[in-house]
């Protein structure tokens, strides 16, 4: 079973390690921009962990800059929890908190190249708006996804 619970100073080096396994290092997030994101008075980081262990299973960083929108700045989830809805649930939890506050739609950005990523969100009602060119600062094309809630 996974629970979820918010974010602690404690949890940075082990989100900043699963960061580093889930994405390609061209766009994986150095510690330094992890560390803002998860310190922005306008974001929210929920960490999953398995309720039995305390071992971290994923989390995701939501930002709620933008007046009309939530935005998910990642989601990531470790392999050994894959395929176990642990995405899903994180991703409803973000629809949650965004609702919450009011805004009726969620935004995303995801690499071009990245097909599991883009099926799932595909899965979960998200659309294509647009392409970034070269939007990974280290390299690479990503799609704006959104979703009305």
């Amino acid at each position: 079973m996974i629970s979820l619970r918010p974010y602690i100073e404690s949890d940075l080096h082990a989100l900043f390690a699963l960061d580093q396994l889930c994405f390609d290092p061209q766009i994986a997030y150095t510690r330094q921009e992890l560390e803002y994101f998860t310190h922005r008075n306008t974001a929210t980081t929920v960490v999953a962990e398995a309720a039995e262990n305390g071992d971290l299973a994923g989390f995701l960083i939501l930002d709620f800059e933008r007046p009309h929108s939530g935005h998910i700045i990642t989601i990531d989830v470790a392999q050994a929890f894959r395929k176990q809805g642990i995405g899903a649930t994180l991703m409803r939890e973000a629809e949650r908190l965004t609702r919450d506050t009011k805004r009726r739609a969620m935004l995303l950005e995801v690499a071009v190249e990245n097909h599991p990523a883009r099926s799932f969100y595909e899965k979960h009602g998200y659309l294509a708006l647009r392409r970034l060119s070269d939007y990974y600062k280290r390299g690479g094309d990503a799609l704006l996804l959104g979703k009305n809630l």
